[in-house]
């Protein structure tokens, strides 16, 4: 009998496969049931509570972004196993875990088994993938189906068979129900099919016609989707770098392991040089480079759509085009180079990214975590949420009734959320959001309750629990390591000396008595870097009360360019002239650092 060290040595790439899906599938599933729901998730949660199927489509689909599938299969499976995060979750993590096979599988058989592993790996590892394997949204399911359409085409080409070709059909379909861009990518997928073999034409006609036949029931919900266009509301078009700040993103912005991606990149465009550029060896750059594209220009030119995780899809082949070169390797430095990346990767995942800390406390759970745990029931609750229900899941859960004073305090104006603030009379009051709130909420909130009780800032949510009594000694130091001024002059300024990764929030606040509120006047807040280029800019109007008060806030991006900020903080009247003011603080206070924690950079001092 064969001893096990032979059986592994003839089934080596075997036995790493199953050793890479066991880490893929534990990296996912790691505290299963601390993942919360992202804001998408919630909302589709949201959209699940109607009683026929007509009604989800016509109100849970059609004012949605997507096409159908994904929110069909929740509305099925929610009644099968309720609404138990985990539970949801676990069919796109098995997803996610199949696509590393499948992956595996399809690079194996166009570029080679080393080619194959180098893709899985990464997609095992990186929390491009990891991240968006939980979350109960189309991404891992889309990336699925379109790397099976890619195995059919593959296997189509190779060996014609009509199980090949129903496959092809089957899973451009799915593709196409699944993501908008998921379905781009088996266009341009389908294009780069047909580039590498012009013969393969009058299948892929054949397998269009088909897919299209399939998809006209789904054509209505399509069109009147498309006359949204993109969600150029809240997502600004595209910049020429952006490509840049997606390949950083994927590499979890760690230099070492970008360095080691960009040398391979390298390695591959010389090795196929030498290799003449066959179209075969281009075929998974062209897949992605056309995606991308297309996605690109639409959103400059149309509406903005392109944003990083849109690009999952098409990334697979783009990271099979990097790793190219692992093929001529010799055996030695092949092991060396990854068994060298999936270290970087699995450190920076755990250590620079944080994943298990910053994706795991985000949003509505960890807001409504530290209410239920800082305050009473019947404390006041300033909320700003996408919707009274996403709160409520969580609240449900820690049977907590909340006292909501307002659910989307960002919909107020100034004047009315004084107003509301001047009329609570609890001691005790909470502002909190759990997806985005200026800054300028927060502080006026602080001229009623001026006392800090508690403060906590993690990945899209932000919390105070402030009180009226300015006696009550603070749970904790808030501002220890930033500077903070009194300033009385017409200009002031202020030099901030912080690393540059920090995120920093600016207040600027003046006190008035009656007789001396200038007319028709502003307070102004500049901020500028050492070549004093302005980089963030404020103004505030005052409010009458029983004293006259203006207050202005801002939230400063990290800046790359200088250790040094200067603040100018001053009051102009009507006419553009600076007005001496006797009466004006200037504060600089640590801002959230991780409010993009799940995609921009995590500073390393927090």
């Amino acid at each position: 009998m064969r001893s096990l060290k032979q059986y592994i040595n003839e089934h080596r790439y075997t036995c790493v496969l199953f050793g890479v899906l066991v880490l893929a599938a534990v990296l996912r599933l790691y505290h299963l049931t601390q993942i919360p729901f992202a804001n998408d998730e919630l909302s589709a949660l949201y959209r699940l509570q109607f009683p026929s199927f007509k009604t989800l489509i016509t109100q849970g689909v059609m004012p949605d972004g997507h096409p159908a599938l994904v929110q069909v299969f929740l509305y099925y499976y929610s009644k099968l196993v309720g609404s138990s995060s985990s539970l949801l979750k676990l069919p796109f993590i098995i997803c996610g875990v199949a696509s590393v096979w499948v992956a595996y599988t399809l690079f194996t058989l166009q570029l080679g088994r080393r080619v194959g592993l180098m893709v899985a790996l990464s997609m095992t590892t990186t929390q491009f993938f990891i991240m968006h394997s939980q979350l109960a949204r189309p991404y891992s399911v889309g990336l699925l189906f379109i790397l099976l359409l890619a195995l059919y085409l593959h296997k189509l080409a190779s060996k014609p068979s009509r199980l090949h070709y129903l496959g092809a059909v089957l899973f451009m379909f799915l593709s196409a129900s699944t993501h908008y861009i998921a379905l781009l990518t088996a266009v341009c997928l389908m294009f780069a099919w047909v580039w590498v073999d012009v013969k393969r034409l009058s299948n892929a006609i054949r397998i269009s016609a088909l897919v299209t036949l399939l998809y006209v029931p789904q054509l209505v919900v399509f069109f009147q989707q498309l006359k949204v266009g993109g969600v150029g509301s809240w997502l600004g078009k595209p910049q020429l770098n952006f490509i840049y700040h997606f390949f950083s993103y994927s590499q979890h912005h760690f230099g070492p392991l970008m360095m080691l991606t960009f040398v391979l990149g390298w390695a591959s465009l010389l090795f196929l040089g030498i290799d003449k550029f066959t179209k075969k060896q281009l075929y998974p750059l062209v897949v992605f480079g056309l995606t991308f594209l297309v996605a690109f220009i639409y959103s400059v030119y149309r509406n903005p759509v392109l944003q990083f995780p849109v690009l999952l899809f098409a990334w697979p082949f783009m990271l099979a085009f990097l790793f190219s070169a692992v093929r001529y390797l010799p055996k030695t430095l092949f092991i060396w180079v990854i068994g060298l990346m999936t270290c970087l990767q699995l450190y920076s995942l755990v250590y620079m990214r944080k994943h298990y800390q910053v994706f795991y406390n985000q949003s509505y759970r960890a807001t409504v975590k530290q209410i239920v745990t800082n305050v009473t029931p019947h404390t006041p609750l300033l909320l700003n949420g996408n919707q009274p229900f996403y709160f409520n899941y969580y609240f449900a859960q820690s049977n907590f009734t909340p006292n909501y004073l307002h659910t989307r305090i960002d919909s107020l104006s100034i004047p009315l959320y004084q107003k509301l603030l001047q009329n609570t009379q609890a001691d005790t009051l909470v502002v909190a959001h759990a997806f985005y709130l200026s800054s300028l909420y927060f502080e006026w909130a602080k001229v009623y309750y001026p006392t800090v009780i508690f403060h906590q800032q993690q990945a899209f949510n932000e919390l105070y629990v402030l009180c009226k009594n300015q006696e009550l000694t603070q749970h904790n130091k808030l501002f220890d390591t930033l500077t903070s001024a009194t300033l009385y002059s017409k200009n002031s300024r202020l030099t901030c000396d912080q690393l540059p990764q920090q995120r920093l929030r600016v207040v600027a606040k003046v006190e008035f008595t009656n007789d001396t509120l200038p007319n028709n006047s502003v307070l102004v807040v500049k901020v500028f870097d050492m070549s004093q280029r302005m980089i963030a800019e404020s103004s505030q109007a005052y409010f009458r009360n029983t004293k006259q008060i203006a207050l202005a806030s801002l939230d400063i991006e990290p800046t790359p360019y200088s250790r040094i900020l200067n603040v100018q903080a001053f009051v102009h009247n009507e006419k553009q002239q600076q007005l001496i003011i006797q009466n004006l603080t200037l504060d600089v206070q640590p801002g959230n650092s991780l409010i993009y924690g799940t995609i921009g950079a995590i500073p390393f001092k927090q």
